[in-house]
């Protein structure tokens, strides 16, 4: 509806349509539009006493104005969300990576102690593990992609680390109670801590071992409980790993050829962990597995070797596509897993490692994506691999 209303009637947020003057005696280019400030308003009783105005207009006006402010509000919200997520994804990460990098410089000043004839810090190496479960059961993707992106590395603190977390997101996923765990931290922690007493000539070997080599390098879980002995408060739990990690289902492995009955819950977990987390590492004398194909080397001697029962466990707590796989999709990009979907096993979210979009995360299980599969999982002795995941590994640790 239109009306005229004296000039000091006029407010800002009214439609002025028409004004009582002649257009080429005033200012304004138009006489149609909307009242925005004080000073149009000023303006325009230096030209006329009265002004036509729209009410409807005024109305449409004032809900576009406000729906318009309310999608600006929205995006914003939007925007700030996903920009407090990213925030969130990046203080997470830098949390799990600064946790990651600590124990291995703890552990490797522990192991140090050791070499040199001191007696080993139990509470430093309590301590790495209570960090470390702390953020495993917050954070286990994180975690497991830290443990699985590393650089070439022999580094005996790095690889006892590694296999502590693969140990503890195991524990997670079946529920080992909360003060097992930090046993079964500890035990993964300290596995190999006999090792340090193993000659740097056998640790360095790239051949097959000889009958005595082979003798030396199995004497070290003895090793390493003779350690633990010389320590105070350490678990009967944690020996039983340290003396017990390289035992067998069948009863052929060492040192004493223990059949399944007389091997503890833990130690058959380590068991599996250690061989995982070694399989899946860069050796001078074997080619590493991708997480998959280390899975399913378990997996074939499920029964034999390994507890049957805790190898498909094991599978199902890290996914049948294990964070830190790296694969090709059906539409040809390479990309490297970085979360499993617990709905959908086949969907987890990707990593693009190549391409236009490097960098951007493609969430399989999301229906925007659901057009895209993955088409193979890609070995890491891949050439065409090889070097992305050494900048990817530079860039986690």
């Amino acid at each position: 509806m239109k009306k005229q209303i004296p000039i000091e009637s006029l407010r800002i947020g009214m439609y002025v349509c028409a004004i009582e003057a002649q257009w080429l005696h005033t200012p304004f280019w138009c006489h149609a539009f909307l009242v925005e400030s004080k000073e149009q308003i000023a303006k325009l009783s230096k030209y006329c006493r009265r002004v036509t105005v729209d009410t409807e207009r005024e109305v449409m006006l004032a809900q576009e104005v406000e729906q318009t402010k309310n999608n600006n509000i929205v995006i914003k919200a939007k925007s700030q969300e996903r920009q407090r997520t990213a925030y969130s994804k990046h203080k997470t990460m830098h949390s799990c990576r600064t946790v990651h990098s600590k124990g291995v410089s703890v552990l490797n000043e522990i192991f140090s102690d050791v070499r040199f004839g001191k007696s080993l810090d139990t509470g430093a190496a309590k301590h790495v593990v209570t960090e470390l479960t702390t953020h495993v059961i917050s954070h286990t993707d994180a975690m497991l992609y830290l443990a699985q992106m590393r650089k070439k590395s022999n580094c005996l603190a790095q690889k006892s680390v590694n296999v502590c977390i693969f140990s503890l997101a195991f524990g997670k996923h079946i529920g080992i109670a909360n003060k097992k765990m930090l046993h079964l931290g500890l035990g993964a922690l300290l596995h190999d801590v006999g090792m340090l007493y193993v000659t740097p000539e056998v640790l360095a070997q790239n051949r097959a071992f000889t009958v005595e080599q082979r003798q030396k390098m199995q004497r070290h879980p003895q090793l390493g409980v003779d350690i633990l002995n010389k320590a105070p408060d350490i678990p009967q739990d944690v020996k039983d790993i340290v003396l017990c990690h390289h035992e067998r289902i069948d009863g052929q492995g060492y040192p004493s050829g223990l059949a399944e009955r007389k091997m503890s819950l833990l130690t058959r977990m380590v068991a599996i962990t250690s061989v995982y987390e070694a399989l899946t590492r860069q050796r001078s004398y074997q080619q590493m597995y991708s997480p998959i194909e280390a899975l399913q080397y378990l997996y074939s001697r499920r029964a034999a070797e390994f507890d049957e029962r805790l190898v498909e466990k094991f599978i199902h707590a890290l996914s049948i596509y294990p964070i830190g796989c790296v694969v090709e999709t059906s539409s040809g990009e390479i990309a490297v897993v970085v979360k499993a979907c617990n709905e959908s096993r086949l969907r987890p979210t990707l990593e693009l490692l190549s391409g236009n979009k490097c960098g951007h995360k493609l969430d399989l299980s999301d229906r925007q994506y659901m057009h895209m599969e993955i088409k193979a999982v890609m070995s890491p002795n891949d050439p065409r691999i090889s070097q992305i995941l050494e900048k990817l590994a530079e860039t986690v640790l």
